[in-house]
């Protein structure tokens, strides 16, 4: 009996990985270059304001003022622990929502595959 539920305890061992992988596939070198591609063009959509290809340290310096400003709710200058978390959740909330989107192919507020 012991011989059998040492076994079984084995197989599930060795069979979990199996499942896990399912969920989070190694992605391929070709697929995180493309990857990181599309990352890259829409950051720099964001940040190259007057379209010339190239991001100047005045662009930079204006988004960079832009998300502070977002950031400090009271407008004092400065951010506290409480702005920084209350920014952090936002971007997190923001970046949960477009994941759902993307996988919410019938529009139904539900998640596909």
């Amino acid at each position: 009996m012991k011989k059998l539920i040492m076994m079984s305890a084995v197989a599930v061992c060795m069979t979990a990985p199996a499942y896990a992988m399912d969920d989070k596939m190694e992605m391929s070198d070709d697929m995180k270059m493309e990857k990181s591609e599309k990352m890259t063009d829409k950051k720099m959509e964001m940040l190259d304001t007057d379209n010339d290809g190239m991001v100047s340290k005045a662009e930079m310096r204006a988004h960079s003022d832009a998300m502070f400003a977002k950031s400090d709710t009271d407008n004092n200058g400065m951010i506290s622990k409480e702005e920084m978390m209350e920014s952090v959740e936002m971007k997190m909330e923001k970046h949960h929502m477009k994941k759902h989107d993307k996988h919410d192919m019938k529009k139904d507020d539900m998640m596909e595959k």
